[in-house]
Formats: structure tokens, sequence, C-alpha cells
């Protein structure tokens, strides 16, 4: 399972905008140590470098070479060395790491994980084994999708083609059957379990009618994922085309983040608020 950098590329700043309510989720950690799982480009690092206090130690894993290379190459890193070298980003140290998390997670230290628009793609195995995993470590998973898929005007056939969409996401994706729409609901259930306190915010995809290239990859990742189960969308998708180049539609697809924190760290940062 991999993405191509391009469309990592065009969602990131709706990935940003959307995250924004979900900044306050996080503690101030002072020079954190931060491993990213399933990096992609670095949009993490980008994001939330920027909110957490001090210097920084981040390491940033992904099984795909390609992406670690576009991520370093975004962070004025060029050279590709992925084999847990550290490298500098203006004040703070980064590491590019290859791995296959099907194997394993890696053995680093760290006081926050981050992953973002991974936990729908994997099976309940993989989420019980991260969890075993973070050991009372914090964790920040954003952008899980939550099902929510509104295309403003309606179409009567969105209906029958988003639960085709939605089908589609359940499959294997190399990690056993997906968890789709409820992951998030299945991490904060084993995070609560674990002992954690757990925080959420609803960070949707806001796609303007402007925005015509963002919503054509949407419209053309549905039509394409739905076909897949069977279901007829070439009328669908064509009038979706025409209506998005025309300028006549928007859309808002639902996300949402989940921060688990140790019991301190979330006492702790109550305390600084409250001050």
């Amino acid at each position: 399972m991999s993405f191509d950098p391009k469309w990592l590329a065009l969602r990131e700043p709706f990935d940003h905008n959307a995250r924004r309510p979900s900044r306050v989720l996080m503690p101030k950690l002072e020079g954190a140590r931060v491993v990213d799982l399933a990096c992609g480009a670095g949009s993490n690092i980008r994001f939330l470098a920027p909110q957490l206090r001090g210097v920084q130690s981040w390491t940033l894993v992904d099984h795909d070479p390609r992406l670690l290379d576009t991520a370093r190459v975004l962070l004025g890193m060029p050279d590709s060395v992925h084999d847990g070298t550290p490298g500098e980003w203006g004040s703070h140290s980064v590491t590019t790491l290859q791995a296959d998390l099907r194997q394993g997670f890696p053995k680093v230290d760290c006081d926050l994980v981050v992953t973002t628009a991974l936990l729908d793609l994997v099976d309940a195995g993989f989420v019980d084994d991260l969890v075993d995993w973070l050991d009372g470590r914090s964790i920040l998973a954003s952008l899980t999708v939550d099902g929510l898929i509104q295309w403003t005007p309606e179409d009567p056939r969105d209906a029958a083609i988003h639960g085709a969409f939605r089908e589609h996401q359940f499959l294997d994706r190399g990690f056993g059957p997906s968890l789709g729409v409820g992951a998030a609901a299945y991490l904060i259930e084993r995070l609560e379990q674990a002992g954690y306190t757990v925080q959420t915010q609803a960070t949707p995809w806001d796609i303007p009618a402007h925005k015509t290239r963002m919503l054509q990859e949407m419209a053309q990742g549905i039509a394409h994922a739905a076909k897949e189960t069977g279901a007829e969308v070439e009328a669908w998708l064509s009038d979706k085309l025409a209506a998005i180049d025309a300028g006549q539609v928007s859309l808002v697809v639902g996300h949402v983040d989940v921060f688990g924190g140790r019991r301190g760290i979330m006492k702790s940062q109550t305390d600084q608020e409250s001050r």
C-alpha cells in the first residue's frame, strides 16, 4: 500500500486546514521526541512542529523510499538516507527510516507518536499491536475517515455510490480487513482500555466549488472504488465531473482526530492552562 506523491501534495493544504481545530488536543511538549508512522511526504512534521515547544527530534517512518525521498526534499534534506541517520531541519533533528509496519513497529525512543490517514486502512490487530507498542506514550492519530461524504447540491444517486465506496473501505490493504469508518471508535476503545485519557476533534475536509482539481480527484477516486464493488458509476461520474467543471458543486468529507495522552501529561497540560 502506497500513495502517489502528487496526490499527497494536492491534499496537504486540505489536511492542514481541516486539522486546525484539533490543535487544542496537543499538549505543549517541550523538546519532544516524535515518531511519525506512515509519514508519507512529511505533512505531519510541517503541520505539528510549529505547535510543539523547543528543539524537537523527529523520526519519519514509511515503507516507501520514494515518499521518504520526497519528504527529505520538501524539508530541504535532499540526501536519501533512510537508515536512521539523523539530519537537520532548522533547529530540529529529523531522521527518515524505511520500515514495513506489517513487520512490527520501530525501536525508537519517543514521547509522542503521530500518524495521519492510516488507521482506517489497517485491521483491528494492527491497532491492538499499536496500543501495546505505545506502552503509555501519547498518540495523535489524525484524519481518520468517519463516513461522512456530502456533495452540495446532492445527487439522488450519491447515497448508493457512497455506500459502495464505504464497502470498499473495508477491503484488505495489506494489513487484513480494514477498519474503515470504524477505525476511530476502535482506537478510542483500545486506548481507554489501556488507561489513556482520550480526546477527539472532528476534522472534515471542506472542499469549495472553485477547488476543481481536488473535487475531480475525489469524484474519480470514489467512483473507482465503488466500481470495484460492482456499482454502476459511469453516468454518476460523468454528471459529477460536468457539475464540477461548471463550478456547481462542493464537497465535505468527514474525518476525526484522536489524541490519547498519559494521565500525567494531560494533568500537567490542564494545570498550565488554568494558570
